[in-house]
């Protein structure tokens, strides 16, 4: 991919960011309603021109590319901080199995879902 390409990837995350951010300022307790992204997209966010096989078409982008930020959006806060609190405590559980095991291989594992977690917690991209 292109630097231009990585931009405008960069570009979408940050709308989609946005305007999931957007739906949970206006429905705080309840979001708009799971699987109501798609309602309320054209909404929120930014009509997208994507050119495939020399064809243009416009689209919006299908989810927040976030899961916690997703979550918040389609439920409302308690189901962004719930969905932020169980990575959480799955990435603190893994550093507390990392730092009283003493065979290898466990603490091997400890470590690759610490990182696991990491990801998760800090941004659950979705591709």
């Amino acid at each position: 991919m292109s630097i231009q390409g990585w931009e405008s990837a960069l570009g979408e995350r940050l709308d989609a960011w946005r305007a999931a951010l957007a739906m949970i300022r206006d429905y705080p307790f309840t979001g708009v309603g799971f699987g109501m992204w798609q309602e309320f997209i054209p909404i929120y966010g930014t009509l997208f021109k994507i050119v495939i096989k020399g064809q243009i078409i416009y689209m919006y982008l299908g989810s927040a590319h976030n899961g916690h930020l997703h979550y918040g959006a389609e439920a409302g806060l308690g189901a962004l901080i719930l969905s932020f609190l169980i990575h959480l405590k799955g990435q603190l559980t893994t550093f507390s199995v990392m730092k009283r095991v003493k065979d290898d291989c466990t603490h091997t594992i400890a470590v690759g879902l610490a990182w696991i977690y990491f990801g998760m917690l800090l941004g659950e991209l979705h591709p």
